[in-house]
C-alpha cells in the first residue's frame, strides 16, 4: 500500500535537525527502495525548514508508523505533528493512473 507521510517540526530545533542530518540522509538511503519521494518543506520565505513529507511503499500502516519512529529525525524529538493517511498514486510521474479493477495498479491501491 501506499502511505502519505507529513510532519511538522518543533518551533527551535533547527541545530537538534543539524546534528543528525547525516544519521537521517544515511537512513533515508538505507530505505529508499520503499520511498516513492520526500523532502522537507518549509516557511513561506524559504529560509528555514518546518517539516516535511513521505510517500512510501509499505506492508500496512504499522510498518508505515515505525518507518517514522525509526527515522533520526523522530528519534531526536524534532516532530511536533505527523500526519500517516493511505495514499493513491492517482497521478505520478507525469502519468494518470486512476486505477480500475482490471489495472495492474490496482492491487496496490486503496480506492
Amino acid at each position: 500500500m501506499y502511505v502519505a507521510i507529513f510532519f511538522q517540526d518543533l518551533p527551535g530545533t533547527a541545530n537538534k535537525r543539524q546534528a543528525v542530518v547525516s544519521e537521517h540522509r544515511k537512513y533515508m538511503e538505507a530505505n529508499a527502495s520503499k520511498v516513492l519521494a520526500a523532502g522537507a518543506t518549509f516557511t513561506d520565505d524559504g529560509k528555514a525548514v518546518k517539516g516535511g513529507s513521505y510517500v512510501v511503499q509499505v506492508a500496512d500502516l504499522e510498518e508505515a508508523r515505525k518507518f517514522v519512529d525509526e527515522d533520526p529525525f523522530t528519534k531526536a524529538g524534532l516532530r511536533s505533528v505527523v500526519f500517516i493517511q493511505p495514499w493513491i498514486r492517482a497521478v505520478f510521474d507525469g502519468k494518470f493512473n486512476i486505477p480500475t479493477d482490471d489495472s495492474p495498479l490496482y492491487a496496490d491501491s486503496v480506492a
